[in-house]
């Protein structure tokens, strides 16, 4: 089969980005443009004729060459760069950065194309750096005040709109025909013991969130890794993009936006790409972990963690479970790798 390029060039590779140059044969865009043609007249309506019935000699003339060209040229750079990376064994990052440098009826394609590659990563020894960091995660107890704190916001929710639908000025008292009135238990020992075990699954679940940022932070610290910068721009360039629609959506302007946060468009800028890069920084070196350590979803785990996410999810697809499925696990068994633990006990 012959290539769907040819005269390809190495133009340089440096900063994790590769540039190339080549060009497509004109008896290839030729192709794609009788293809085009052919799509274009199945949708063809001109009187005279049946929708899409109409001679392919009078839809090329009721259709631009131009738009031919422009149809024919797409395709061909998706086959000719697919290929490309192929050909040349390039494990890539992000999307292709595409430049057209010539095209013309009858003449053969030109452009060039610039890839982030995927970095070479050399992690650190990161189930020592679970356990030290694990090690220093504070216990998380539940101290007499904070019970009080949420009893007391409790008794202003109750004030505030009474069992008869009437606001209340006076806080009531906590006493057992209170904690019976605001819920299922008698007596204000169970009520405490209740707010009590709540209180210590939120600040369990916060430490454990928190244990878990800073085992990537530590080890994203401890890892040499270099993103592309191509990489980070295409990524700003769409965080930009969603940042002004959802701004235009609430009539706010860019300067607006600016002034209220006090900073400039750089300083926003250098914030982004920062955070950009830190997050780069953490799939990519979890994804190495995961390689390492051959981290994967089996079918059977797969399926009885869908059956759970079923009763909260009914709505969603088997797709979109599926999905979630598999990567709550991944997650599950990547962290147990990394805090020292088994999954189950991660679960």
């Amino acid at each position: 089969m012959d290539k769907s390029y040819d005269k390809l060039k190495k133009l340089s590779q440096e900063g994790g980005v590769v540039e190339y140059q080549a060009e497509i044969p004109t008896e290839i865009i030729n192709k794609n443009m009788e293809a085009a043609l052919d799509e274009a007249a199945e949708d063809f309506e001109i009187s005279g004729f049946r929708k899409g019935k109409a001679p392919k000699s009078i839809v090329r003339q009721n259709i631009s060459e131009f738009k031919l060209l422009d149809s024919a040229a797409d395709a061909a750079l998706y086959d000719a760069i697919k290929e490309i990376i192929d050909d040349e064994k390039l494990e890539i990052l992000g999307s292709p950065e595409i430049y057209i440098t010539k095209i013309a009826v009858g003449n053969p394609l030109e452009f060039k194309i610039k890839l982030a590659l995927n970095p070479q990563i050399t992690l650190p020894d990161y189930k020592k750096i679970g356990k030290e960091v694990s090690l220093k995660t504070g216990k998380t107890e539940v101290s007499e005040k904070e019970i009080d704190e949420a009893i007391e916001q409790i008794r202003q929710v109750f004030a505030a709109q009474d069992g008869n639908g009437k606001e209340s000025k006076q806080l009531p008292e906590v006493n057992d025909d209170f904690v019976k009135r605001v819920s299922q238990l008698s007596t204000v020992a169970e009520l405490r013991a209740e707010v009590k075990k709540r209180i210590f699954q939120e600040n369990e679940l916060y430490a454990k969130e928190k244990n878990r940022d800073e085992i990537i932070s530590e080890i994203i610290r401890n890892t040499k890794i270099e993103i592309p910068e191509l990489l980070v721009d295409q990524d700003l360039h769409n965080l930009s993009h969603e940042r002004e629609d959802e701004l235009r959506k609430v009539g706010i302007t860019m300067k607006e936006y600016l002034e209220q946060m006090k900073k400039t468009a750089e300083d926003l800028e250098k914030e982004d790409r920062r955070i950009i890069e830190n997050r780069l920084k953490s799939t990519l070196v979890l994804q190495a972990v995961r390689k390492k350590e051959n981290i994967s979803a089996e079918p059977k785990e797969v399926d009885e963690e869908i059956s759970v996410l079923r009763q909260y999810y009914p709505e969603h697809n088997e797709k979109a479970l599926y999905r979630s499925a598999e990567a709550i696990i991944v997650q599950r068994k990547l962290f147990a790798v990394l805090e020292n633990k088994t999954a189950a006990e991660n679960k």
